[in-house]
């Protein structure tokens, strides 16, 4: 786990459980899953897709107060098995809704959601269209791997930013105007929330020391 955000990335599984059955607060749910895929030691990828399904599944199907972390936890499930070379089991997705939801809960949503995608989750996600010559462009003082994580990072927190993903390239876009107010004005609390993931202390350090 990353040093700069140790009080919300370094925690075990028992510890990141967050009841948001009775809200219907994006904001939380997504902050939550990332939590959970921290946790899980899953990538921004994984936490990217997920919300593409979790909105894509509420804008056919819609949500109730009830069911709506069953739906981003079933997303997570989903995303992990198409993304992670490794996913664990589904009882640990369980023990992080503190057993709100049963195994068999989630295995219906996840039977749901791949129903709405036709059972097909080849569609594209903000990061194909990061190219080296956007790394180029980035005057700051990390590698290209550094870079792209740092770009994947504000993706992911470009999500929460939005009521629901519009399209793949236009949230691509919106990272990028995200990401040259992060580099004019520095770096806040919410944006080191989801960079903590994905790049490391010595890092961030370097970043912050510049701007």
């Amino acid at each position: 786990m990353k040093f700069i955000l140790q009080d919300i990335t370094n925690i075990k599984k028992e510890n990141i459980i967050l009841t948001i059955k009775k809200s219907d607060s994006r904001k939380k749910l997504l902050r939550w899953i990332y939590e959970v895929i921290t946790d899980f030691e899953y990538s921004s990828i994984t936490f990217t897709r997920s919300i593409f399904i979790l909105d894509k599944y509420v804008q056919k199907k819609g949500m109730t107060h009830e069911n709506y972390q069953l739906i981003g936890i079933s997303s997570l499930f989903v995303a992990a098995k198409y993304e992670e070379p490794k996913i664990l089991k589904v009882e640990d997705y369980v023990i992080v809704t503190d057993n709100t939801f049963t195994k068999e809960q989630i295995l219906e949503m996840e039977i749901e959601i791949l129903k709405i995608f036709d059972f097909s989750l080849n569609f594209p996600l903000p990061y194909d269209y990061v190219k080296p010559e956007e790394l180029n462009k980035l005057d700051v003082k990390l590698t290209d791997k550094e870079k792209r994580a740092l770009i994947y990072g504000i993706i992911a927190y470009s999500l929460e930013k939005e009521d629901r993903c519009e399209g793949a390239y236009i949230i691509y876009l919106k990272a990028l105007r995200m990401l040259n107010d992060l580099l004019y004005y520095g770096m806040d609390k919410d944006i080191s929330f989801y960079l903590s993931n994905v790049i490391d202390y010595q890092c961030l350090k370097v970043f912050s020391a510049k701007y």
